[in-house]
């Protein structure tokens, strides 16, 4: 496997576990995002459960079709 990112430089690279000042995204944010789909899963069980598993069978043939 060919290495993609070997010769980038990381000056520009935040310390892991500092804040990003002007961050566009924050994971306090998550919880605005998943509370409404937690509450349609649980409203629509029988659709929720049918449309993952149309996702799967979609994501496992398109696994299978790109070897």
């Amino acid at each position: 496997m060919i290495n993609r990112i070997a010769g980038v430089s990381l000056k520009g690279c935040p310390e892991p576990g500092k804040k990003v000042s002007g961050a566009a995204f924050d994971f306090k944010d998550v919880a605005k995002f998943i509370e409404p789909v937690e509450t349609l899963i649980a409203n629509n069980p029988g659709a929720a459960i049918a449309a993952a598993f149309c996702v799967g069978v979609a994501l496992a043939w398109w696994i299978k079709r790109s070897k």
